[in-house]
């Protein structure tokens, strides 16, 4: 009824009458010749459809078993334990899987081929490049690297160079890197590298410069500090704008984000700089966080920020926050957080 001839009829016979089974479940006297002859028959009966169906005459009883009938010993599996090697039971269930698609059959391409979906989808984007030694040498030599700073800045070594150049040169030296960094801000404070020539710079620039450096990133601020690397970069920002005039565009600039931030791995760093660092200003955080004091809580990174804000509040804002945790007890003694 599947197609097998006698022969692999006979030999699955013999099989069955080997002696007991061993506590693994194989014969306990080892496979011996009659699964020998099963194996040998299986791949004789799959090198006869595959010869078939090359020829274009393959009929039904050549026709390929459904998956739940195939003979033991005909698959990979069966093939290993007679001996057969893996390579040769590979290329044997692989002329077996292309007889069946030839006859029509519906069943899975176990074999898919090479540059495929899978393939292309499993293929590895290219790894980010740097630069030579000797070729930044020879840039910073002959001060090429003016009209290259942004490339410079998101290698490792270069961005070093950029910082000891920094150091070493004037005030034109440092107004033209400025210059450079300024029209990619955002891009270099969320950068590996970059962000260390930012906080850099920031340490550095003239109130004018910073005024310059505001406008470029005060619309990205909420973005820069829910990334790693430029959360790093605000927090130096926020130190250095702590004693000048430009405090307030800092705090519209983050207002509208505190609870967002207070529940991130990364912007929590940020609204906990600003409570260290600009105390007078950070009125604008209590009253976020007692307006949503469940949903901060009861985050792993917000109910931190709740008790630095219980640590660092005075007075009003200090009531305003016990007076929303009070109200909400309940759901905040049954969470893990909160």
């Amino acid at each position: 009824a599947t197609g097998y001839s006698a022969a692999a009829a006979a030999a699955a016979a013999a099989a069955f009458r080997q002696p007991l089974l061993g506590a693994a479940g194989y014969p306990a006297g080892g496979f011996g010749e009659p699964w020998q002859a099963l194996a040998a028959a299986g791949l004789a009966q799959t090198a006869a459809r595959s010869e078939a169906s090359s020829a274009g005459v393959l009929g039904m009883e050549a026709s390929p078993p459904s998956k739940g009938s195939r003979a033991p010993g005909s698959g990979e599996a069966g093939g290993r334990r007679a001996g057969v090697p893996a390579a040769q039971t590979c290329a044997v269930s692989r002329s077996d899987g292309m007889a069946g698609r030839s006859a029509g059959s519906s069943g899975p391409d176990w074999f898919p081929e090479p540059g495929g979906s899978q393939s292309s989808a499993q293929a590895k984007k290219p790894s980010r490049g740097g630069f030579k030694p000797t070729h930044l040498e020879e840039m910073f030599a002959s001060n090429a690297f003016v009209s290259n700073v942004y490339d410079i800045a998101r290698d490792q070594a270069g961005c070093r160079m950029l910082q000891h150049k920094l150091d070493e040169g004037g005030q034109e030296i440092f107004s033209t890197i400025f210059s450079e960094v300024l029209i990619h801000a955002v891009e270099l404070m969320m950068d590996p590298f970059g962000n260390y020539l930012c906080q850099k710079l920031m340490e550095m620039c003239s109130g004018q410069q910073l005024q310059h450096l505001l406008d470029k990133v005060c619309s990205s601020l909420v973005t820069i500090s829910l990334n790693m690397h430029g959360a790093r970069a605000v927090q130096k920002l926020i130190d250095v704008v702590r004693n000048t005039s430009h405090v307030r565009r800092l705090v519209v600039a983050l207002e509208g984000a505190v609870v967002r931030l207070a529940n991130d791995a990364n912007g929590n760093h940020v609204v906990q700089r600003c409570l260290e660092a600009l105390p007078q200003e950070a009125h604008f955080i209590f009253r976020a966080v007692a307006a949503e004091v469940v949903v901060v809580a009861s985050d792993r990174h917000g109910c931190r920020i709740v008790q630095r804000c219980i640590e660092y509040a005075r007075g009003h804002d200090r009531g305003l926050l016990v007076g929303a945790i009070c109200r909400s007890s309940l759901p905040l003694v049954r969470d893990q957080f909160g």
